[in-house]
C-alpha cells in the first residue's frame, strides 16, 4: 500500500505522516516521517511492540541483579515500575491550547487516555472495518508534528496493525462524525527510542474525527 500524498505541518506537498504506518523493511534509527512525496512499503503489523533500549534493559538487569543477592525481589520490581512509569502520560503537562484534562478522560487497561469531544450517530465502529479519519497530531508542549484536516482523509483498517496500537484501540466505539481526543502513551505509540521528528518516549496527542466507515 503507497503512501498518501498530502501537505505537511510546513505546507509543502509531501507525504502525510501518517499515525503509526512506517516501512515493514526500516531499520533503527531510521527517520520514517517523510519530508518529500514517497512511496511507502506496506505496513509491519507486528512493529508495536519495539524491544527497550540497551540502557532500559541494561538498569532492569542491574535491579534484578540486586534482588537476587539481596534475597528480596521488591528492589527490583520497584525499578522496573519507575522506568515504565516515567514518562506516563498522568505526570506530564501539558500545553493549555491542547485542552488535555486527565481529569474527564477515560485510561484503558494498556494506559491510553481518550475522552469523547462529540459523540457521532450511526454504528459504532469495530474491529475489521475501514475508518476514514481526519486527525491532528501533537507533542504535550503544543508542537504540532502532523494532521491532515482539510486534506486527503486518511484511511485504515481497524484492528489489523496498519496503525500505532493507540490507534487501533482508539478509534474503537466511535460513530460517524464523532470527535475524539486521544492521550497515547509511548509504549503505544513509537516506542523507546527516537521516530523522525519525535523525541524517545514521546506521549501523543491526537485530535481525531471519524468522517465514516467502510
Amino acid at each position: 500500500m503507497g503512501g498518501q500524498t498530502g501537505r505537511r505541518a510546513d505546507g509543502q506537498a509531501g507525504a502525510i505522516v501518517r499515525p503509526g504506518r512506517r516501512p515493514a523493511n526500516a531499520g533503527w534509527g531510521t527517520s520514517h516521517f517523510a519530508l518529500s512525496a514517497l512511496q511507502l512499503s506496506p505496513p509491519n503489523p507486528l512493529y508495536t511492540f519495539r524491544p527497550m533500549t540497551r540502557t532500559s534493559l541494561f538498569l532492569l538487569l542491574a535491579a534484578g541483579l540486586g534482588a537476587c543477592a539481596s534475597g528480596d525481589s521488591a528492589p527490583a520490581a520497584d525499578a522496573a515500575a519507575a522506568i515504565m512509569n516515567a514518562d506516563a502520560p498522568e505526570t506530564l503537562t501539558y500545553a493549555a491550547d491542547l485542552k488535555v484534562d486527565m481529569t474527564t478522560m477515560q485510561k484503558t487497561e494498556s494506559g491510553l487516555f481518550w475522552v469523547d469531544l462529540f459523540v457521532g450517530a450511526g454504528d459504532s465502529l469495530v474491529a475489521g472495518q475501514t475508518a476514514m479519519m481526519t486527525y491532528t497530531g501533537w507533542l504535550p508542549d503544543g508542537t504540532k508534528f502532523d494532521g491532515n484536516v482539510g486534506g486527503t482523509p486518511f484511511e485504515f483498517r481497524v484492528g489489523a496493525g496498519e496503525v500505532i496500537q493507540g490507534w487501533d484501540e482508539g478509534v474503537i466505539g466511535m460513530k460517524p462524525g464523532g470527535k475524539r481526543k486521544l492521550v497515547v502513551p509511548y509504549h503505544l505509540g513509537y516506542g523507546e527510542e527516537a521516530y523522525g521528528p519525535l523525541p524517545a518516549r514521546a506521549t501523543l496527542i491526537f485530535d481525531i474525527e471519524l468522517l465514516g466507515t467502510k
